[in-house]
């Protein structure tokens, strides 16, 4: 049996979010700040867009730190998008 601390899981995703047409700009200019100043060493996170798709790709040392960056990351990016669209 492997003891926790001996176990190494890594997981690497990449995010494409459809944003409406004229938000994309807006809406990596508001998230590129987050992804220079995360909270954990565990999780990295880079910001692309690509066509009219926002890429998120997120690498982490863990599971939990993945899932705590994502749920962040895809609540920041509908807050920001609704923002935008009420403009």
């Amino acid at each position: 049996m492997i003891e926790p601390s001996k176990r190494s899981l890594r997981v690497e995703c990449s995010v494409k979010l459809e944003v409406k047409p004229g938000l994309l700009e807006p809406i990596l200019k508001a998230l590129k700040p987050e992804t220079l100043s995360l909270p954990s060493k565990r999780v990295t996170v880079t910001i692309d867009g690509v066509g009219d798709k926002l890429v998120l790709t997120f690498k982490a040392k863990d599971l939990t730190a993945f899932r705590a960056a994502l749920n962040s990351y895809l609540r920041w990016f509908s807050a920001i998008q609704k923002t935008l669209e009420l403009i």
